[in-house]
């Protein structure tokens, strides 16, 4: 009798893990997304969602992946109350999972062991050999290290001066250059300092000639002016993706009513990719674009920082 009960309770069970698979496809769909896409920003294979919208948890790997696959699915789909249901069922499962008979003292564990424990008598002999070596070299070089470098100059401990190279002689002033003359409004040679001061007289301020900016027009100021673009899920659950260059502004699912806003400066245009447009709005230049594109296919519109939009 309980043998019978426990049967069809496994069997209930396994048609709940069936309902939230399909309930999961249901809403991947629903958004657009395949399951290479899926499988893309998780980096879950594509045959472990398979076999979790088909109910088969049993293909998926042993051990606490069963839960991280099944949890990663349903966050990236933004669904958190078929999560809910996911953790009562898996926790029962690894409750009720055969445990080791007593007296046996093997240690079970659901994660592998990647290291297993090594002796580290060669991480001594190692640096014993190259402590040798070290000596070794001081001790074959142990002259050449007395005899150079005497200056603090040259990294010496002696105070005798070092030696002037050749090409660090100091050189003497010309005539012109030794004696200065110190009267009158003598002024350097850059003829921007005053050193009429040393006369006793007051020196006279040095002013620049004040550049004025030529005023811009309306269409340079609004060109020069930042953009911005607003990008909505109006009525269902979008996947969007949006890129400047090769950097990831954004990727994942949108709920209704969700939006992201980005400034559209110079330099590469703003990419977005969506997986429903027909759902989708963008603001941009003031004016609302509502739907960004016809149908349900993905599609994928660049905007530029001179108000341009294009598909590629």
């Amino acid at each position: 009798m309980e043998k019978k009960e426990t049967y069809n309770e496994e069997q209930k069970t396994q048609i709940q893990i069936k309902e939230l698979g399909t309930r999961l496809k249901s809403i991947r769909e629903a958004q657009g997304l395949s399951i290479a896409d899926v499988s893309d920003v998780t980096k879950i294979q594509k045959h472990y969602l398979a076999a979790i919208e088909e109910g088969d948890l049993d293909h998926l790997p042993k051990g606490p992946y069963v839960r991280s696959f099944v949890r990663q699915y349903c966050d990236h789909l933004s669904a958190p109350d078929i999560w809910k249901s996911y953790d009562v069922i898996t926790k029962k499962q690894k409750a009720a999972a055969p445990t080791a008979p007593a007296g046996d003292e093997t240690n079970y564990s659901d994660s592998r062991k990647v290291f297993k424990p090594r002796s580290f008598v060669w991480l001594y002999l190692l640096i014993a050999l190259s402590l040798g070596a070290a000596g070794w070299i001081t001790w074959q070089y142990r002259g050449d290290i007395k005899t150079s470098a005497t200056s603090p100059i040259d990294g010496g401990t002696t105070g005798t001066a070092r030696e002037q190279k050749p090409e660090e002689q100091e050189v003497p002033l010309s005539a012109d250059e030794a004696v200065l003359p110190v009267s009158g409004d003598v002024a350097s040679k850059d003829g921007q300092t005053d050193l009429s001061w040393m006369d006793g007289k007051q020196p006279q301020p040095v002013t620049a000639a004040a550049t004025v900016p030529e005023p811009q027009s309306e269409a340079e100021k609004k060109a020069a002016a930042p953009r911005s673009i607003k990008v909505t899920a109006e009525n269902a659950y979008v996947w969007m993706k949006i890129s400047r260059g090769d950097k990831i502004l954004y990727e994942g699912t949108m709920k209704p009513g969700e939006f992201k806003e980005y400034e559209v400066s110079s330099g590469p245009p703003i990419r977005v990719r969506i997986g429903k447009p027909g759902s989708t709005s963008i603001l941009w230049e003031g004016k609302k674009i509502f739907p960004v594109a016809p149908g349900s296919n993905p599609a994928t519109k660049f905007f530029w920082p001179d108000g341009k939009i294009s598909d590629s």
